[in-house]
């Protein structure tokens, strides 16, 4: 690893993406976050849409670009909210809207289509 190098760690929570830049020495660099929405579309339900997600991260990336040269990036980290599952077809394009899994499984049920 080069001596002048950065780490990058991302935290994709429940609220917003969170990204900071390290040198090598553990010291910070550069912090990062944006915000995303959480639909509420009936009374005990939550959910959210994983582009969102994925493009916090690329917000924040740019937030850290803008202060470190990212061709210097020699590891990333990334940790999410606990189980997390983002469904995809066979393009890879979104299946559904991240919920609950429950609440996913009771849509099945009722005969919702997903996204």
């Amino acid at each position: 690893m080069a001596a002048d190098g950065i780490l990058l760690g991302f935290d994709v929570g429940t609220t917003a993406a969170k990204g900071g830049a390290f040198d090598e020495e553990g010291n910070l660099v550069a912090l990062g976050e944006a915000h995303y929405a959480i639909d509420r579309p009936r009374p005990g339900h939550a959910e959210q849409d994983p582009q969102a997600w994925w493009e916090a991260v690329l917000q924040v990336l740019d937030q850290l670009g803008a202060t470190v040269d990212l061709a210097r990036v020699r590891a990333v980290g990334v940790c999410s909210q606990v189980n997390t599952h983002v469904f995809v077809d066979e393009s890879g394009d979104l299946w559904s809207r991240f919920g609950v899994l429950g609440q996913l499984r009771d849509d099945l049920d009722r005969g919702v289509e997903p996204l």
